[in-house]
Protein backbone atom coordinates (compact mmCIF):
# COMPACT_ATOMS: atom_id res chain seq x y z
CA UNK A 1 0.00 0.00 0.00
CA UNK A 2 2.92 2.36 0.69
CA UNK A 3 4.17 1.90 -2.89
CA UNK A 4 0.68 2.82 -4.14
CA UNK A 5 0.71 5.99 -2.02
CA UNK A 6 4.20 6.90 -3.24
CA UNK A 7 3.10 6.29 -6.84
CA UNK A 8 0.13 8.59 -6.30
CA UNK A 9 2.43 11.31 -4.93
CA UNK A 10 4.68 11.01 -7.99
CA UNK A 11 1.65 11.37 -10.21
CA UNK A 12 0.51 14.39 -8.22
CA UNK A 13 3.88 16.00 -8.81
CA UNK A 14 3.43 15.84 -12.56
CA UNK A 15 5.97 13.06 -13.09
CA UNK A 16 4.06 11.74 -16.03
CA UNK A 17 4.56 12.49 -19.73
CA UNK A 18 1.87 15.00 -20.68
CA UNK A 19 0.91 16.14 -24.15
CA UNK A 20 -1.18 19.12 -25.15
CA UNK A 21 -2.42 17.17 -28.20
CA UNK A 22 -3.85 13.64 -28.29
CA UNK A 23 -1.43 10.75 -28.76
CA UNK A 24 -3.71 9.26 -31.43
CA UNK A 25 -4.89 10.07 -34.94
CA UNK A 26 -8.63 9.75 -35.55
CA UNK A 27 -8.20 6.88 -38.01
CA UNK A 28 -6.21 4.89 -35.40
CA UNK A 29 -9.04 4.83 -32.84
CA UNK A 30 -10.46 1.43 -31.88
CA UNK A 31 -13.14 0.42 -29.40
CA UNK A 32 -12.35 -2.97 -27.84
CA UNK A 33 -15.74 -4.09 -26.46
CA UNK A 34 -14.15 -6.51 -23.98
CA UNK A 35 -12.84 -3.54 -21.98
CA UNK A 36 -16.34 -2.42 -20.95
CA UNK A 37 -17.15 -3.42 -17.37
CA UNK A 38 -15.69 -3.47 -13.87
CA UNK A 39 -12.00 -4.17 -13.25
CA UNK A 40 -10.20 -4.80 -9.96
CA UNK A 41 -6.84 -3.04 -9.68
CA UNK A 42 -4.52 -5.84 -8.50
CA UNK A 43 -1.14 -4.14 -8.97
CA UNK A 44 0.19 -0.61 -9.30
CA UNK A 45 3.83 -0.95 -10.22
CA UNK A 46 5.40 -3.35 -7.75
CA UNK A 47 2.62 -2.82 -5.19
CA UNK A 48 0.35 -5.85 -5.22
CA UNK A 49 -1.43 -4.85 -2.02
CA UNK A 50 -3.83 -2.42 -3.66
CA UNK A 51 -7.20 -1.95 -2.02
CA UNK A 52 -9.67 0.26 -3.84
CA UNK A 53 -13.06 0.04 -5.47
CA UNK A 54 -13.23 -1.53 -8.94
CA UNK A 55 -12.41 0.72 -11.88
CA UNK A 56 -15.21 0.93 -14.45
CA UNK A 57 -14.88 1.32 -18.22
CA UNK A 58 -18.17 2.42 -19.78
CA UNK A 59 -19.24 1.76 -23.37
CA UNK A 60 -18.84 5.49 -24.13
CA UNK A 61 -15.07 5.47 -23.39
CA UNK A 62 -15.28 6.82 -19.87
CA UNK A 63 -13.12 5.30 -17.13
CA UNK A 64 -14.04 5.78 -13.49
CA UNK A 65 -10.93 5.28 -11.35
CA UNK A 66 -10.57 5.07 -7.59
CA UNK A 67 -7.43 5.97 -5.66
CA UNK A 68 -6.25 4.45 -2.36
CA UNK A 69 -8.80 6.64 -0.51
CA UNK A 70 -11.57 5.34 -2.81
CA UNK A 71 -12.11 8.81 -4.23
CA UNK A 72 -13.61 8.57 -7.72
CA UNK A 73 -12.42 10.32 -10.86
CA UNK A 74 -13.66 10.11 -14.41
CA UNK A 75 -11.19 9.99 -17.28
CA UNK A 76 -11.86 9.89 -20.99
CA UNK A 77 -10.11 6.76 -22.29
CA UNK A 78 -9.47 6.58 -26.03
CA UNK A 79 -8.04 3.30 -27.29
CA UNK A 80 -6.00 3.33 -30.49
CA UNK A 81 -3.58 1.15 -32.41
CA UNK A 82 -0.17 1.86 -33.85
CA UNK A 83 0.64 -1.17 -35.98
CA UNK A 84 -0.52 -4.14 -33.92
CA UNK A 85 0.12 -2.46 -30.56
CA UNK A 86 -2.85 -1.20 -28.55
CA UNK A 87 -2.49 2.06 -26.58
CA UNK A 88 -4.82 4.23 -24.52
CA UNK A 89 -4.88 8.03 -24.38
CA UNK A 90 -6.26 9.44 -21.12
CA UNK A 91 -7.57 12.90 -20.35
CA UNK A 92 -9.58 14.36 -17.48
CA UNK A 93 -13.31 13.78 -17.54
CA UNK A 94 -16.06 15.47 -15.57
CA UNK A 95 -15.24 16.45 -11.98
CA UNK A 96 -17.15 14.69 -9.21
CA UNK A 97 -18.34 16.82 -6.30
CA UNK A 98 -16.34 16.54 -3.10
CA UNK A 99 -12.68 15.67 -2.74
CA UNK A 100 -10.40 15.28 -5.74
CA UNK A 101 -8.98 11.90 -6.70
CA UNK A 102 -5.23 11.43 -7.32
CA UNK A 103 -5.82 10.03 -10.83
CA UNK A 104 -7.93 13.04 -11.76
CA UNK A 105 -5.32 15.45 -10.39
CA UNK A 106 -2.79 14.17 -12.96
CA UNK A 107 -5.04 15.63 -15.62
CA UNK A 108 -5.83 19.06 -14.17
CA UNK A 109 -4.35 20.75 -17.23
CA UNK A 110 -6.19 19.90 -20.41
CA UNK A 111 -3.56 17.30 -21.26
CA UNK A 112 -3.28 13.77 -22.53
CA UNK A 113 -1.27 10.89 -21.08
CA UNK A 114 -0.58 7.55 -22.72
CA UNK A 115 -0.19 3.93 -21.70
CA UNK A 116 0.73 0.85 -23.67
CA UNK A 117 -2.09 -1.69 -23.34
CA UNK A 118 -1.93 -5.45 -23.05
CA UNK A 119 -5.40 -6.97 -23.15
CA UNK A 120 -6.10 -10.62 -22.45
CA UNK A 121 -9.53 -12.12 -21.84
CA UNK A 122 -9.71 -11.27 -18.14
CA UNK A 123 -6.65 -9.05 -17.60
CA UNK A 124 -5.94 -5.49 -18.68
CA UNK A 125 -2.41 -4.14 -18.24
CA UNK A 126 -1.70 -0.42 -18.63
CA UNK A 127 2.01 0.49 -18.89
CA UNK A 128 2.52 4.26 -18.76
CA UNK A 129 5.21 5.97 -20.80
CA UNK A 130 8.20 6.27 -18.43
CA UNK A 131 8.71 9.89 -17.40
CA UNK A 132 12.33 9.51 -16.21
CA UNK A 133 13.43 7.71 -19.37
CA UNK A 134 11.60 10.26 -21.51
CA UNK A 135 13.08 13.24 -19.64
CA UNK A 136 16.65 11.87 -19.95
CA UNK A 137 16.19 10.99 -23.63
CA UNK A 138 14.76 14.43 -24.37
CA UNK A 139 17.66 16.15 -22.54
CA UNK A 140 20.19 14.04 -24.48
CA UNK A 141 18.48 14.99 -27.77
CA UNK A 142 17.68 11.32 -28.45
CA UNK A 143 14.03 12.28 -28.81
CA UNK A 144 13.07 15.13 -31.09
CA UNK A 145 9.56 16.19 -30.13
CA UNK A 146 8.42 19.78 -29.63
CA UNK A 147 7.70 20.86 -26.07
CA UNK A 148 7.24 23.85 -23.80
CA UNK A 149 9.74 23.90 -20.93
CA UNK A 150 9.11 25.35 -17.49
CA UNK A 151 11.50 26.48 -14.78
CA UNK A 152 12.22 22.99 -13.44
CA UNK A 153 13.75 20.12 -15.40
CA UNK A 154 10.66 17.96 -14.90
CA UNK A 155 8.32 20.78 -15.88
CA UNK A 156 7.57 20.41 -19.57
CA UNK A 157 4.51 19.95 -21.73
CA UNK A 158 4.80 18.16 -25.06
CA UNK A 159 3.23 19.89 -28.04
CA UNK A 160 3.82 17.13 -30.60
CA UNK A 161 1.06 16.50 -33.14
CA UNK A 162 -0.81 13.17 -33.24
CA UNK A 163 1.23 12.32 -36.36
CA UNK A 164 4.50 12.94 -34.50
CA UNK A 165 3.28 10.84 -31.58
CA UNK A 166 2.36 8.01 -33.96
CA UNK A 167 5.95 7.91 -35.24
CA UNK A 168 7.33 8.02 -31.70
CA UNK A 169 5.02 5.27 -30.42
CA UNK A 170 5.74 3.07 -33.42
CA UNK A 171 9.48 3.42 -32.79
CA UNK A 172 9.39 2.88 -29.01
CA UNK A 173 6.38 0.56 -28.45
CA UNK A 174 8.61 -2.48 -27.81
CA UNK A 175 11.21 -0.55 -25.78
CA UNK A 176 11.02 -1.73 -22.15
CA UNK A 177 12.82 1.42 -20.99
CA UNK A 178 10.10 3.57 -22.54
CA UNK A 179 7.30 1.30 -21.28
CA UNK A 180 8.77 -0.62 -18.30
CA UNK A 181 6.61 -3.57 -17.22
CA UNK A 182 7.43 -2.95 -13.53
CA UNK A 183 5.37 0.28 -13.65
CA UNK A 184 2.23 -1.41 -14.97
CA UNK A 185 -1.25 -1.07 -13.60
CA UNK A 186 -2.75 -4.55 -13.73
CA UNK A 187 -6.52 -4.94 -13.66
CA UNK A 188 -8.59 -8.13 -13.61
CA UNK A 189 -12.13 -8.24 -14.93
CA UNK A 190 -14.82 -8.81 -12.32
CA UNK A 191 -16.90 -11.82 -13.12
Amino acid sequence: MKRFAVLSLLLLGGCVVQSFHPFYREQAKVNPPEVTGEWNLVAAGSDTNVACKPWVFSADNELTTYDENNLPAKLKATFFKIGNQLFCDFEAGEVEEGKLNAYWILHVRPVHTVAKVQLDKQQLTLIPLNFDWFKKSLAANQIDLPCLKGHKEHDFLLTASPEQWAGFLEKYAANTNAFPPNTAYVLRKRL
